[in-house]
């Protein structure tokens, strides 16, 4: 009588690689979904400081052309002022800047002043006025305290 043995194999079963592979997939899942809102906040980190450097350029160049003509641009002339001669303006001496500067979603500022105090606003990513998050509108003066 012949005792048959049991062949000992070596090797993974099939159940047993796909369960490996199930794990693998839901850790890399968690990983790239943390990853993706790393990006978004350092997008948002990246967007805050190219606001605040444009808005220290623009006030700068606002300063420099209110020394020349007198007054700041008003309403109508908006940055564009910045960049070209508006009619009636003297004393101009600029260009103060080399072009009209457009928020880190490639829309300009949008300027508005009342009295001598003025405004420079990204309309966010959406373009338009109002939304909220990316959406929102941002006063650039207000990054400051942020």
């Amino acid at each position: 009588m012949r005792i048959l043995k049991a062949r000992k194999r070596s090797g993974f079963t099939l159940i047993e690689l796909l369960v490996v592979i199930a794990i693998l997939g839901g850790l890399m899942t968690v990983l790239f979904v943390s990853l993706g809102d790393n990006k978004a906040k350092a997008n948002k980190g990246q967007n805050k400081l190219a606001m605040n450097t444009d808005y220290f350029s623009i006030v700068n160049a606002l300063d420099e052309f209110k020394a020349k003509a007198g007054r700041y641009p008003n309403a109508d002339e908006g940055l564009e002022a910045l960049v070209r001669q508006p009619s009636g303006v003297q004393n101009w001496d600029g260009p103060y800047l080399k072009k009209v500067p457009v928020d880190p979603y490639g829309t300009p500022y949008r300027y508005n002043i009342t009295g001598s105090k003025f405004s420079v606003i990204s309309l966010g990513a959406d373009g338009r006025e109002g939304g909220e998050k990316d959406d929102a509108d941002v006063d650039l003066s207000t990054l400051m305290d942020r």
